[in-house]
């Protein structure tokens, strides 16, 4: 495919990876609804709601779709059709044709794995976090929200069996590891870097703009670093397939935990070690665990030539 973005600038690319998102956000959205009213019998969103909150099996399955349809539809899709036109190859844009090193992919996971502490005390402090009292009723409605969306994250974890729990990995970890690492690593992140914000500077936009988009507010903090983690993994080992094997690996887990701790082969709260005072040395562990780990990932960072 011929690239007829190739020649734009940054600038004008950003703004047409914007338009393909909104487009094909739009389209998916209206896609999943079509869905929805038929098979749930529903007139509205609020009853939608109240439906998922009610834990009923059938509504959940089906939202479950709606999140797989619009996890491809507002990144995969967008991402792919954005890279075929500022570069006609999709793999050598991303990346995805350039594989680490296994031990790389490793320090991936052991970082995730070893970040859990870190995330969970930043979890916390954004928590208990409070905005100024002439922005009081703002407040209330981001706390609102965010009781909403813990209650259907609930709902959405509840597994029985094995088939529900690798139905959720493959929706919550396979799809948005992919689909959010090629649209805000892959191309938000590129062209802001080409736009001439620089490495640090493109890496760190990216990564609050893929934490506010999950709009889950008191939990800004520890999604954008996660997501400045991703970038660096990205920029430093020179492909796409580090940061998807981090994020796959930070979703996949929390999915894994939950499973064993509903099953009770582990005790409740065992997904959430370092997020009380009393673990702060939890908490300083992970941070030099992950700064090692990280700072591997730099010093023996790939040349070009040996990908």
């Amino acid at each position: 495919m011929e690239p007829i973005f190739k020649e734009f600038s940054p600038a004008r690319k950003m703004w047409m990876l914007v338009f393909i998102f909104s487009v094909s956000f739009i389209i998916f959205s209206i896609l999943s609804s079509l869905f929805l009213i038929p098979v749930l019998n529903i007139t509205s969103l609020d009853e939608l709601n109240k439906l998922f909150e009610s834990g009923d099996p059938a509504v959940v399955r089906a939202m479950k779709m709606v999140q797989l349809v619009a996890s491809i539809g507002s990144f995969i899709v967008p991402a792919h059709i954005f890279s075929l036109l500022v570069s006609g190859n999709y793999k050598s844009y991303f990346g995805f044709d350039k594989i680490p090193a296994l031990k790389l992919m490793g320090i991936a996971v052991i970082t995730m794995i070893c970040a859990q502490p870190l995330i969970n005390a930043m979890a916390t402090l954004n928590e208990h976090m409070s905005l100024p009292s002439f922005l009081h009723e703002l407040e209330v409605w981001m706390r609102n929200s965010e009781d909403k969306n813990k209650i259907a994250t609930e709902q959405f974890l509840k597994m029985n069996s094995i088939n529900e729990l690798l139905l959720n990995i493959f929706i919550v970890a396979v799809i948005p590891a992919i689909g959010e690492e090629m649209f805000f690593r892959g191309a938000m992140q590129k062209t802001i870097i080409e736009w001439g914000g620089g490495i640090h500077k493109g890496i760190w936009i990216s990564a609050i703009v893929f934490s506010a988009f999950h709009f889950q507010f008191f939990g800004f903090f520890p999604r954008m670093v996660l997501g400045a983690l991703f970038g660096y993994m990205m920029i430093w080992g020179r492909t796409i397939w580090l940061p998807i094997v981090a994020h796959f690996t930070n979703n996949a887990g929390a999915v894994i935990l939950s499973y064993l701790i509903q099953k009770e082969y582990l005790p409740k709260g065992a997904d959430e070690i370092g997020s009380v005072n009393a673990e702060i040395i939890y908490t300083v562990i992970s941070i030099l665990i992950v700064g090692a780990c990280m700072f591997y990932v730099y010093k023996y960072r790939p040349a070009e030539s040996e990908l």
